[in-house]
């Protein structure tokens, strides 16, 4: 092979070698585009199709918050004194339960939406004297967000009507290991004790709730019952006065000072501290009884039976403390007779003054 030959050879394969070349720089230029377009996580730059998602997302629509059933829901939390009443209305918690109903069928829509529309309907059910619908519905709610302190106490207090007593205390407690700094969970706990007579211990739990909450004027409301249903008549003042000092309409404490004014013959200022109960909590069976013995101190026969019949009624209805024991048996024993019982005291009326100028005027004015 001449010189020629060898040059046109070597010529050759140099041709060749840069075109191998060539194709693994593409052949690597198109993996590394591929993974790229794969995802990369190590690639800063956003990648053609990350751009495309970016856009796709940015096209949903926003979920729509359902605002008021919010606000109602965390009212159940801050919400302090005879304000807390709200919570005992099923309206209230209807409204909230649809709020919720409507947000939840958004896509993408927080689980605690369902929860909340759940803990709302089961709230409607106890407050509508449906108990064993509410325990399914609050059932429902904490299977749905079993974490969430509201609908373990939601259950609890279903329970608690049912007379479930230990499983209310298990859900309870439960509320209060995730809400440790909340107060209502701790006073639920009391109010459990309390209606299983252990009225020592409602007392001792009453008070740590206390501590959470110092300006809450359920609890020393709650704490001057108890005290009052132990005969303990000055420490039950005490704690009514720091209760009404912080909210006047608080059940409780209106309650103490009712019998406080009955044991001191002073009708007027029981019925009208019974009357202030009963506006606040219709159903306390033992402000209704207060009310019916100031009625009928004041000589006023057919609203005091009426009166002595509901507060039975709601006191059998659901374990309530604070109503005289002896009374209470009085009171029953008369009504299964079909009469009023002995009273425990009248109000001497005076005679209303004749208007005879008035009983003319009136007179002629019918002619």
């Amino acid at each position: 092979m001449n010189e020629v030959e060898v040059a046109s050879v070597r010529a050759s394969k140099t041709k060749m070698l840069i075109k191998l070349v060539v194709a693994v720089g593409v052949i690597a230029a198109v993996v590394v585009g591929g993974m790229a377009l794969l995802g990369d996580k190590a690639n800063d730059e956003p990648s053609s199709a990350g751009t495309a998602k970016a856009v796709v997302s940015e096209s949903k629509p926003e979920l729509v918050d359902p605002d008021k059933g919010l606000t109602f829901i965390r009212g159940y939390k801050d919400i302090r004194g005879a304000k807390r009443f709200n919570y005992r209305k099923a309206d209230e918690w209807e409204a909230a339960a649809k709020h919720f109903a409507q947000a939840r069928e958004q896509a993408g829509a927080p689980i605690r939406w369902t929860s909340a529309e759940q803990l709302s309907r089961g709230w409607v059910a106890l407050l509508r004297n449906k108990p064993g619908k509410a325990v399914r519905l609050m059932k429902k709610a904490v299977a749905s967000e079993g974490d969430w302190a509201a609908a373990q106490l939601g259950l609890a207090n279903a329970l608690m009507e049912k007379r479930k007593w230990k499983r209310a205390m298990r859900h309870a407690k439960r509320a209060q290991k995730l809400a440790p700094g909340w107060w209502l969970p701790t006073a639920t706990i009391g109010q459990i004790q309390q209606d299983r007579g252990r009225l020592k211990a409602a007392l001792k739990t009453y008070k740590r709730a206390m501590a959470k909450e110092p300006l809450e004027a359920h609890i020393p409301s709650a704490i001057s019952l108890v005290h009052h249903a132990m005969g303990r008549n000055e420490l039950a003042l005490k704690f009514a006065k720091k209760a009404i000092s912080l909210d006047g309409r608080v059940v409780g404490a209106n309650i103490t000072f009712a019998e406080r004014a009955l044991l001191k013959e002073k009708a007027r200022k029981a019925l009208m501290h019974a009357d202030v109960a009963l506006s606040v909590g219709p159903n306390n069976g033992v402000a209704m009884l207060a009310r019916a013995d100031a009625l009928q101190a004041l000589q006023r026969p057919k609203l005091a039976t009426a009166a002595f019949t509901s507060a039975v009624e709601l006191i059998d209805k659901r374990k309530q403390i604070g109503a005289p024991a002896a009374r209470l048996a009085a009171v029953r024993d008369a009504l299964s007779k079909d009469k009023l019982p002995e009273a425990r005291f009248k109000v001497k009326l005076e005679p209303k003054p004749k208007d005879k100028k008035g009983e003319k005027t009136k007179k002629r004015g019918l002619r």
